[in-house]
């Protein structure tokens, strides 16, 4: 008797897995792509305008960026200190003469 029960109890496990497992979620894919590119889309347009608050805006509060030639920063309050330093001051965008002492 205790056989048939576990059977019976297996089975039924086995059938309610099985129609747990048949959904899918939808595919949201082509959404989050254009999300993800107006975000872009959006962060350039403030760095061209030289929008530091539009920069910074999809950073996380605990985002951690990585300046060149620079420590890496972390917060975004720090995020936003180190953009407005190194990409929106007097020369940003210009290259930099190197002098020599030939």
């Amino acid at each position: 008797m205790r056989r048939g029960i576990r059977a019976v109890f297996g089975l039924a496990l086995s059938v309610i897995f099985c129609l747990g497992c048949g959904r899918s979620a939808p595919d949201t894919r082509p959404d989050d792509e254009r999300a993800i590119r107006a975000a872009d889309a959006a962060t350039l347009k403030a760095a061209q305008a030289k929008d530091i608050d539009g920069v910074t805006a999809n950073y996380a509060d605990d985002a951690s960026w990585l300046p060149p030639n620079a420590p890496i920063v972390t917060g975004k309050a720090a995020i936003r200190a180190g953009r407005a330093s190194h990409g929106f001051g007097p020369r940003a965008g210009q290259n930099e003469r190197l002098a020599s002492g030939d």
